[in-house]
């Protein structure tokens, strides 16, 4: 699993399956840089197509994630699917519902989500906060996750 090279485009994934959602999360976010970089937008419309977009794609950095698709857990069964079957702990996973959740504080325990909003509270200020701390704790881990391998390495050669 590799960052995005400087300059490359930062990989978004929206997994909603309203079209709406997609096209305003896009216009509310046009022109967006994070330390040079713009953003790549990836779209499902189902947390079916989200899991095969993951699958594909190892270099997501952040998923903005419905709750209620085809059904009524299908984004926290790709939450789930992302951090206990691809053992991801790199990738950051917002989820934005239109629906109630009774207790937010246990599905953002239990799925390791990193932040739970409601839809209607993103502003524009809000959604460009959200999006800039994600991306920067990605890239945090990302960096981390290098200087292991790194230490790793030098470990082993010294070793021999």
């Amino acid at each position: 699993m590799s960052a995005p090279a400087a300059g490359q485009p930062w990989p978004v994934l929206i997994v909603d399956d309203d079209p709406e959602v997609h096209s305003v999360t896009r216009l509310a976010l046009h022109g967006f840089t994070f330390q040079s970089r713009k953003l790549e937008w990836l779209s499902a419309h189902s947390g079916e197509e989200g899991r095969t977009i993951v699958a594909a794609r190892k270099d997501i950095a952040l998923v903005l994630l419905d709750v209620v698709m085809e059904t009524d857990e299908a984004g926290l069964e790709l939450a789930r699917h992302i951090r206990d079957d691809l053992h991801n702990r790199t990738i950051r996973i917002v989820i934005r519902t239109g629906e109630a959740q009774a207790q937010p504080l246990a599905v953002v325990e239990r799925y390791e989500i990193d932040d739970f909003r409601a839809k209607t509270d993103l502003t524009f200020e809000r959604m460009t906060i959200l999006v800039k701390s994600a991306l920067r704790t990605y890239g945090q881990l990302r960096e981390l996750e290098r200087a292991v391998a790194d230490c790793e390495v030098k470990l082993r050669a010294a070793r021999a």
